[in-house]
C-alpha cells in the first residue's frame, strides 16, 4: 500500500452506493423484525423479554439505516467540496471567485 489516499469521483460514488445499499438492507431488516409475529413457547417473562429484544433490535437497525443514509449524504457533500476546490485550483479562481493569472 502506497499511503496515498485517492478520492476520485468513482471511489466516492462507490462509497455512496455501498452506504445506501447497506442502509436499504438495514431498513428492510428492521421492518421485517418489527412486523414479525413469532410464537415463543416458555414462561411469560421470557416471552416478554424476547419481544422487547426484538423491538429494540428493530429500532437499532432502523437507526443504523438512517445513520448510513446520512453518512452517504456527507460523503456526497465531501465529493462536491473536493470537486469545487479542485476546479477553483485548476482555473486559478481565488476565494472571491475572481480569476487570477497563474505565473
Amino acid at each position: 500500500m502506497s499511503g496515498t489516499l485517492v478520492l476520485d469521483d468513482t471511489a466516492l460514488s462507490g462509497i455512496v452506493s455501498t452506504l445506501k445499499t447497506a442502509a436499504t438492507r438495514m431498513q428492510t431488516l428492521s421492518h421485517s423484525l418489527r412486523g414479525m409475529d413469532t410464537d415463543v413457547v416458555g414462561a411469560d417473562p421470557l416471552i416478554e423479554a424476547l419481544h422487547k429484544m426484538q423491538e429494540a433490535l428493530s429500532g437499532r437497525l432502523g437507526l443504523l439505516a438512517v445513520s448510513l443514509n446520512e453518512l452517504a449524504t456527507k460523503v456526497t457533500e465531501v465529493g462536491t467540496t473536493i470537486h469545487d476546490t479542485d476546479h477553483k485550483l485548476a482555473t486559478g479562481a481565488g476565494p472571491g471567485g475572481h480569476h487570477r493569472e497563474m505565473l
